[in-house]
Order: structure tokens, then C-alpha cells, then sequence
């Protein structure tokens, strides 16, 4: 955790020129391709954070970090997936980069394979394989993965409720973002869809999604962050409790207290590497 940069982070949820002038939704959003994720470089982002070296940069010119399984030139060896899937927080760990490329302006990109957890190796030029068996499972990680893009991407799809002018873009489609929340490991941010004509904004403003990161293996019981001009908020979706299928829906309540130049709070529980999304109620 000690080597996370959250500014990094920052600058590509926001892109090189934010802006309504400047639309991010072109560019291309990834935490694997088949260029990176192959074994003999960095490696499946599961099986890299399993590693726990891969993706460590360490001082300016270092040559212990970064690309870790493309310097060692195969003597760092590359885990059993059965080993990655015993650990939880390396499944955990790569969520929050799903989450983080599925919430932001742009369009995400995922590799094969990487629905299910995937974490099997291989080596350019040859692509990754995908196993059926792992498609149809019923139960286990892959099973859980696949249904979190599943939801994910329906969530990122979604519209807003229709208005006198008509269905638009959900907010995780526009280009509207705004980091509101940066302490100890935990990031919050907002995102709507931007209206072109300003004569068709709703008078209560645009939709609003909140989305909770917590980069850290602490556990936050009661995290309070401040909020917009809100009532409540539905939680929408969570990478380690799928929201919305066979589970009572949440809804928070918001205090009137300001907090984070807002004016209001809400007060969430937030479980070790794990990402929430909320959307405003009323």
C-alpha cells in the first residue's frame, strides 16, 4: 500500500486535458492488454498482485521495480493459478482496477479471460486461451468475477430515467468527473453526464454516481464523506457483495453537516480493498 500513487491514479481518472472542450471519451482504458499481461512482462494483474513486485516503482531510475517479470527474464517464477485463487486479496486487488477503468471517462478495454479472474500465463504470440469450464461455472471466483462485469457494465450502461427531453447517458457515459475525496488509501469521486444545451438541465441537477475506492487492507466500519445536495443514496453495486440480486437494497440516508465542501454526509462501511457505487436518490 506504502507505494501507491494516488496522484497517478488521479491523472488517469481525469486524462491529459479535462474539460468539456476536451472529451476523454475517445481514449482507450485498460488494466490488461495482450501486450502487458503477457507472463514474460508484467504478468495477469491477479497473478501480479499476487507476486506483490510487478507493479512496484521504486525511486526515479530504479531498475528493482516496475516491470518486474520482464526484467528477472524468466527467473522470477510466475504463480500456479491455483495458488492466486487461494488468495483473496490479489481477486480483491484487481476489482478495484475493473472498477476504476469502468467508472471513468474513456473506453474500458478488458482482455480475455479477464471476466473470470483469469491468471494462467502466456507468452507472446500466442493470446490467452479461455477455458469453457471456467465460463459455466456455477460457484468460485470466476463465477463471482464474471457476474461483477456483468453488473458492472450494465451499471456503466445504464440511462437516465427518461425527462421531457428524452432518455440520456447514464453519468458513468459522460465526461463529467470530479475527485472530491483523497485520505489514507481511500479515493471518492463523482460522475454525471454533461448536458450540451444548458436549457434541457434538469433544475435538480444531473444524476449522480459516487464511487468509493478503498486501496487499503484496512476496514472502515463507519466512513464518513461529504456528499452534494442529496436526500439518499442506493447503492448501486460492490465488489465484494453484489448489490441487487437476492440482497435487501441499501439506501442512506444523507446528514446535513458539511464535510469536504459539501454540504451534506453519508456514512459508509468499507471493507478491505474493496469499491462501492452509489447513486443520488433525491
Amino acid at each position: 500500500d506504502e507505494h501507491r500513487n494516488f496522484d497517478r491514479v488521479v491523472n488517469g481518472l481525469v486524462g491529459l486535458a479535462p474539460g468539456r472542450s476536451h472529451a476523454l471519451r475517445g481514449r482507450v482504458l485498460f488494466t490488461e492488454s495482450h501486450d502487458t499481461a503477457a507472463c514474460d512482462r508484467y504478468g495477469r494483474m491477479p497473478a501480479a498482485v499476487h507476486n506483490g513486485k510487478s507493479f512496484i516503482v521504486s525511486e526515479e531510475g530504479d531498475a528493482g521495480g516496475g516491470d518486474a517479470f520482464q526484467k528477472a527474464q524468466g527467473a522470477l517464477p510466475y504463480p500456479t493459478v491455483q495458488a492466486v485463487e487461494a488468495n483473496a486479496f490479489a481477486a480483491r486487488r484487481a476489482a478495484l482496477g475493473l472498477v476504476l477503468i469502468l467508472t471513468a471517462p474513456g473506453v474500458p478495454m478488458i482482455l480475455q479471460g479477464q471476466e473470470l479472474c483469469e491468471s494462467a500465463p502466456y507468452k507472446w504470440p500466442r493470446g490467452p486461451t479461455m477455458s469453457w469450464e471456467r465460463v459455466q461455472a456455477k460457484e468460485g471466483i470466476q463465477a463471482r468475477w464474471l457476474e461483477l462485469c456483468r453488473d458492472m457494465i450494465a451499471l456503466r450502461n445504464k440511462s437516465s430515467p427518461p425527462s421531457a427531453s428524452g432518455c440520456r447517458p447514464g453519468p458513468l457515459m459522460g465526461d463529467g468527473l470530479h475527485v472530491c475525496h483523497i485520505n489514507g488509501g481511500v479515493l471518492a469521486y463523482l460522475r454525471w453526464t454533461e448536458v450540451p444545451d444548458s436549457r434541457e438541465e434538469d433544475p435538480f441537477g444531473p444524476e449522480l454516481a459516487l464511487v468509493i475506492v478503498n486501496c487499503t487492507h484496512n476496514q472502515f466500519p463507519y466512513y464518513e464523506l461529504g456528499v452534494p445536495p442529496s436526500k439518499a443514496w442506493r447503492l448501486a453495486l460492490s465488489t465484494v457483495a453484489t448489490a441487487g440480486r437476492g440482497s435487501a437494497e441499501v439506501v442512506l440516508e444523507t446528514r446535513t453537516r458539511a464535510a469536504h465542501s459539501f454540504p451534506c454526509t453519508i456514512g459508509v462501511s468499507l471493507q478491505a480493498y474493496s469499491a462501492l457505487i452509489f447513486l443520488r436518490q433525491a
